[in-house]
């Protein structure tokens, strides 16, 4: 599977670290000029060699970008016109959480008695529906917060994630992949 380019992302998670391009091509295997070409919109990258940049670089918004690519959109966006301010961030991200909170609360009851989609009313869909929205709310505000303190504080948000990765196998939720 072929991505768009990434070129934008790129330079710019490059930028944020003072790596050139070289420093992406050592890492990668890559000559620099295979860099260069990516950046340029000249060349493709592969699933597989996105994800490999991706690790490389460990930065939220280049992980995000990289995400709404491969879904389709169906991931949180990296919001670019909000206060950049790690605080608001966090305290965008209480927000959001109360919010989802309070709605998920509320249609509990629809939650436990609906087996399926022909159970609900029409009223009961708007309200599930209703509370899908609010929780992409909050996985945008958490994915944003996320990529936002990784940067300030310099935290590796692919450590994290493989910390996490680890366990959710331990407490049985996941199953340990082969090959990644």
């Amino acid at each position: 599977m072929n991505l768009s380019t990434v070129a934008p992302e790129i330079r710019e998670a490059r930028a944020h670290y003072g790596w050139s391009q070289d420093n992406v091509a050592d890492e990668l295997n890559y000559c620099r000029q295979m860099v260069q070409m990516v950046e340029k919109g000249k060349r493709r990258l592969t699933e597989q060699d996105a994800a490999r940049v991706a690790r490389v670089l460990n930065d939220g918004q280049f992980n995000m970008a990289m995400s709404r690519r491969i879904t389709g959109g169906m991931s949180a966006p990296y919001l670019n016109g909000i206060d950049n301010h790690r605080l608001a961030c966090a305290m965008k991200l209480v927000e959001e959480l109360q919010e989802a909170i309070d709605i998920i609360t509320q249609n509990m009851r629809t939650l436990i008695r609906a087996q399926s989609a022909d159970d609900l009313s029409a009223g009961e869909r708007v309200q599930i529906e209703a509370m899908m929205l609010e929780t992409i709310e909050c996985i945008t505000a958490a994915e944003n917060t996320l990529a936002r303190l990784s940067k300030t504080y310099d935290i590796s948000l692919a450590d994290l994630w493989d910390k996490h990765e680890a366990e959710l196998i331990e407490k049985g939720y996941l199953r340990k992949e082969k090959d990644r």
